[in-house]
């Protein structure tokens, strides 16, 4: 695979995951499919598929010093040490930032997450806007999952799944509301960098496997009742005025 010199397979996995994005898209937004069940179908439909393509081989891949390991070098860190994932990282923030409040599908985005009758109502073509955000979400879930890859010397089949409740509860615990329209770029990077502590903090205490994943299940039903409270005092508010 790495012997070709070549990013096309990097772009097929990207491709692929996007059009996953446009199938949940059409289920959710034209099917009208509840988003919950449509991703988690699609979730199992995908895992199934890769462990077929790949025959349930783990995959491996060059380390950064290997005459064939540009994968590491452009996507996890160069030969010196210098950590290209967090310039991924930067970037993505702010392309994450400039959509959501400079673009027109950020403002869309926010008026269909806060009353998505009312955004349909007032002319915005909700089920557009919709798949456009759901392809945007399967193109950043396959760019991440390269740069995951990237730290990595092998991975196998299904690696990385019941991780995506980390995220969640990551962006939950930054304020964005699970209920739709409320949410930021910068919470969102505070969120998930607290996550990641927790996650490096259970590890450096030699928390066996089950007590890391307890006290993160822990974590994610604390952050899900936060967006509870937070949506209930909202509303009081609302009602006071």
């Amino acid at each position: 695979m790495y012997g070709i010199g070549r990013l096309h397979w990097v772009v097929l996995v990207v491709a692929v995951a996007a059009l996953f994005g446009l199938i949940n898209g059409i289920l959710v937004a034209k099917l009208k499919l509840p988003p919950f069940i449509a991703t988690l179908g699609t979730q199992m439909v995908a895992m199934g598929f890769g462990a077929i393509i790949s025959k349930v081989m783990t995959m491996r891949f060059p380390t950064v010093t290997d005459p064939n390991g540009w994968f590491k070098f452009i996507f996890f860190k160069t030969p010196g040490g210098f950590p290209i994932g967090a310039v991924w990282l930067a970037a993505y923030f702010i392309l994450g930032y400039i959509i959501l409040n400079k673009t027109r599908l950020g403002r869309y985005t926010y008026a269909i997450g806060s009353n998505e009758e009312a955004a349909r109502l007032s002319g915005v073509k909700t089920d557009h806007w919709k798949m456009m955000v759901y392809i945007i979400s399967g193109f950043s879930a396959g760019l991440a999952a390269i740069v995951y890859s990237a730290a990595y010397t092998s991975i196998i089949p299904g690696t990385g799944g019941g991780t995506e409740m980390l995220p969640i509860a990551g962006v939950v615990i930054g304020g964005t509301s699970l209920s739709g329209g409320v949410g930021t770029m910068s919470g969102t990077i505070i969120g998930v960098f607290i996550m990641s502590i927790l996650k490096q903090g259970l590890m450096s205490m030699n928390l066996q496997a089950q007590w890391q994943t307890f006290f993160t299940g822990i974590v994610v039903i604390g952050a899900v009742l936060l967006d509870l409270y937070r949506n209930k005092k909202a509303n009081e508010i609302n009602l006071t005025k």
